[in-house]
C-alpha cells in the first residue's frame, strides 16, 4: 500500500493515516471484485448472443446499443446524487442495481433461450447503472485519493483488477468450453452470470466501507449538453473529452467485432477465444506498474501520447494473419498499449475536470461516448451486413479503426492542460494542484 500520510482532499476534511489506508485498501477490492464482474459477465455478453443463435452482426452490436441505451438512462444520475444529497449512496445503490441486471439473463439462460429483445434489455440496465456510477464515482474518488499519490495507487489498483479481469476470464472461458463439450452451454452462462452478479454485490459492500470525506464537493453544479458545447472552444477540458469520445468511435469500430470474428469466422473455441482475451489483460496487468513509474516521471500528457501511439495499429494487425500464435502475441501488445491508455485516462480526468462539475461532465460524456460506441459498431456493422462477414471485410474494419486514430493525432496535440512530466513526485506541484478546490490550474 502507498506510505502512511494525511490525506487533504481537495473538497473535504483532513484524515488520520489509518483512515486512508482504510479506504484505499477497500477501494481496491472493490476494483478487483468489479473486474471479475467484467472478466465473467461483461465480456460473454457477445459470446452468450451467439450462443443463443443469434448472429454474428448481433454479437457484436451488443457490445453497443445497449451501452447507448444505458448512457440515456444515466442522464438522471447527476440530478439523482444531488436528490440523495450523497455521491457514496448513489454509486452504492447502482452498484446493486447493476448486480441484479444479471438476474434476467441468468433466468433465460436456465429457460434455454433468450430472445433478442430481452438480452438487450438486461444489458441496457447493466450499463445504464455503469454509467450512473461513473462520473459519481470519479468525484468521489478524486476526493478520497490525495493527488501525490495518484499515480502510484491506480497503477497498483488498476494491475490488481486486471488480476481479477484475468482469473475469472480463464475461469469464465473453461466453464463454457466445458459447457460446449457436454452439450449444455446455456447452463455454463447460468452460472457465469450467477457469479457476476454476487460480484458486484460485494463490490457494493466495500464501495460502503469507504469514507465520504464530504457528502458533495463545494458548489455541486449540473452541466448540461448545451454548456458543455459551448465551452468546446474555450475550456482546457473541451478538446480531452473530445478526443476521448472520438477515440472511442475509432476503437468501437473493431473491438466489438473481434469475438465474433474469432469464434464465428475463425471457428475458435472458447478455450482459445478465453487465451486470446487473457493475453491482453495479462500483458496490461504485467504493464501497469512501469506506466505508473512513467507517469510519475513524465507526466499523464506525454502517456496519453504513449498509450494512443501505441494503440493505433492494435486493431490493423488482427488482419495480417489468421494465425493464432500470431493473435496471441497481437493481443499481448495489445494489452500494453491499453494499460498505457488506460491509466492515462484514469488519471486526465481527476487533474482535468473541476470536482464540483466532474460528476454532471461524466454523464454527458457518457452519453456522447456510448453515441460514439454505437456509431462506430453501426458503421462497421452495416458494412459487414452488406459486405458479408467474410474474412476480408473483417479486416476492413479493422484497418479503418487504426486509420481512424491516426487521423485523431491533430486533436490530442490540443489536450495541453495535462501535467508535463515530474507532477506526482513533486509535492511543490501537488501542493498547487489541490489549491484552489476543484479548479484547473
Amino acid at each position: 500500500m502507498p506510505p502512511a500520510v494525511c490525506a487533504v482532499s481537495a473538497a473535504g476534511p483532513r484524515r488520520p493515516a489509518s483512515r486512508l489506508r482504510r479506504d484505499l485498501a477497500a477501494s481496491t477490492v472493490d476494483g478487483v471484485a468489479y473486474a471479475v464482474v467484467v472478466g465473467l459477465g461483461e465480456t460473454y455478453f457477445p459470446a452468450f448472443v451467439l450462443a443463443c443463435g443469434h448472429g454474428q452482426v448481433a454479437a457484436g452490436l451488443v457490445a453497443t446499443i445497449p451501452p447507448l441505451i444505458g448512457a440515456v438512462l444515466q442522464l438522471a444520475s447527476p440530478a439523482g446524487v444531488a436528490l440523495v444529497g450523497s455521491l457514496k449512496l448513489w454509486v452504492v445503490a447502482c452498484a446493486l442495481v447493476q448486480a441484479f441486471s444479471f438476474g434476467p439473463l441468468l433466468l433465460a439462460a436456465a429457460a434455454g433461450s433468450a430472445p433478442l429483445w430481452l438480452i438487450f434489455a438486461a444489458v441496457s440496465l447493466y450499463w445504464g447503472a455503469a454509467y450512473g456510477t461513473s462520473g459519481a464515482w470519479n468525484t468521489w474518488i478524486g476526493m478520497l485519493v490525495p493527488q501525490r499519490i495518484r499515480a502510484r495507487f491506480f497503477a497498483r489498483r488498476n494491475r490488481l483488477s486486471q488480476y481479477g479481469v484475468l482469473g475469472s476470464l480463464v475461469a469464465g472461458g473453461a466453464l463454457l468450453h466445458g459447457g460446449a463439450a457436454s452439450g449444455a452451454p446455456l447452463l455454463a452462462f447460468v452460472l457465469l452470470f450467477a457469479a457476476a452478479g454476487t460480484a458486484r454485490v460485494i463490490s457494493a459492500i466495500f464501495l460502503s466501507r469507504q469514507s465520504q470525506p464530504q457528502a458533495l464537493p463545494r458548489d455541486y453544479r449540473l452541466v448540461g449538453p448545451a454548456e458543455l458545447f459551448s465551452r468546446l472552444r474555450h475550456r482546457p477540458d473541451a478538446p480531452f473529452l473530445l478526443y476521448l469520445v472520438l477515440a472511442t468511435l475509432a476503437t468501437q469500430m473493431a473491438l466489438p467485432f473481434f469475438p465474433p470474428y474469432v469464434l464465428g469466422r475463425l471457428g475458435c473455441s472458447y478455450a482459445d477465444f478465453m487465451l486470446l482475451t487473457a493475453a491482453l489483460f495479462g500483458a496490461k496487468l504485467l504493464s501497469f506498474s512501469a506506466f505508473g513509474k512513467f507517469a510519475r516521471r513524465f507526466g499523464t500528457r506525454r502517456l496519453l501520447w504513449v498509450g494512443s501511439l501505441l494503440l493505433i495499429p492494435h486493431s490493423a494487425l488482427w488482419a495480417v494473419s489468421d494465425s493464432f500464435a500470431y493473435l496471441l502475441a497481437v493481443q499481448l501488445f495489445g494489452g500494453i498499449a491499453w494499460a498505457a491508455y488506460d491509466l492515462a485516462c484514469a488519471l486526465a480526468v481527476l487533474e482535468i475536470l473541476p470536482e464540483q462539475e466532474r460528476t454532471s461532465l461524466l454523464t454527458t460524456y457518457n452519453l456522447f461516448n456510448a453515441a460514439a460506441m454505437t456509431a462506430g459498431s453501426a458503421l462497421s456493422g452495416s458494412f459487414l451486413g452488406w459486405a458479408g462477414t467474410t474474412a476480408s471485410s473483417y479486416h476492413t474494419v479493422f484497418i479503418a479503426a487504426g486509420i481512424l486514430r491516426v487521423m485523431l493525432l491533430p486533436l490530442l496535440l490540443r489536450v495541453t492542460a495535462l501535467q508535463g512530466g515530474g507532477s506526482a513526485s513533486d509535492p511543490r506541484r501537488c501542493a498547487q494542484r489541490e489549491s484552489p478546490p476543484g479548479r484547473l490550474q
